[in-house]
């Protein structure tokens, strides 16, 4: 019989926060030879998003028309961009929303969260 313990659930490693995980030992499909990779990802999945992000404030958050404004070029360029993925944008309704270091990053060149086309 094979025991996998993902790397979280040894406390003693020092990794990841205490009980974040349980032992793949005390899932039954562990015992039966078949363990899912479901419950590594799931694993994973909690150890990053246990890190705290910073609050958006009202100017993070730019609209169309302020970053047309920002990047000296008509709205209708700015949304098109949006649309094609050139910017880096979310959707929310009938409006675009951009967010400021995303932009900074996008026109700097920094690889971001965003994908690029």
């Amino acid at each position: 019989m094979r025991v996998f313990r993902p790397a979280c659930a040894d406390r003693s490693a020092g990794r990841g926060p205490a009980g974040a995980c349980a032992k793949a030992s005390d899932d039954p499909r562990a015992r039966s030879g078949r363990f899912s990779l479901l419950t590594v990802t799931t694993c994973v999945s909690v150890q990053l998003s246990s890190t705290p992000r910073p609050r958006l404030t009202r100017e993070d958050v730019l609209d169309g028309r302020q970053v047309a404004d920002l990047l000296h070029m008509p709205i209708s360029t700015v949304l098109e961009y949006a649309r094609r993925g050139l910017l880096p944008a979310r959707k929310l309704g009938r409006r675009w929303i951009f967010l400021r270091d995303e932009i900074e990053n996008a026109v700097r060149g920094q690889p971001g969260d965003w994908p690029a086309a």
